[in-house]
């Protein structure tokens, strides 16, 4: 991987291309809704249609985000 002196594009244009590549179409698993039975424990951008009973803008975070940490700081910035 080559290395530049400055980055080849900015954090908002990464996360775009992010967002584009994650929109493509893509084969679709069956019984997709079954992977995670308790939603307490299905992660925050797992975007599938069922568990969000028709919630277009709850899909459309789960997929695109604003994500948040769900990690939790201690003391010198290390991680629990």
């Amino acid at each position: 991987m080559p290395h530049y002196r400055f980055p080849a594009i900015s954090v908002e244009q990464a996360y775009d291309v992010a967002g584009y590549i994650n929109s493509l179409a893509r084969p679709e698993r069956v019984n997709r809704q079954n992977d995670f039975p308790n939603p307490r424990l299905r992660p925050k951008d797992y975007p599938v249609p069922a568990y969000f009973g028709g919630d277009i803008k709850a899909l459309e975070k789960a997929k695109y985000g604003p994500f948040t940490s769900s990690a939790t700081p201690i003391i010198g910035g290390a991680f629990k």
